[in-house]
């Protein structure tokens, strides 16, 4: 096993994991109605 191969995929799977949860959510964020607060 390449540990160097490994933590990079690794890298680019974790990455994706937070683009993907941080673009949910932005579309949740603009789904939902005002909040009062803001």
């Amino acid at each position: 096993m390449d540990q160097p191969a490994s933590l990079e995929q690794f890298r680019a799977s974790f990455s994706v994991c937070v683009s993907f949860l941080f673009l949910k959510g932005v579309f949740i964020g603009f789904r939902m109605p005002k909040s009062p607060q803001n």
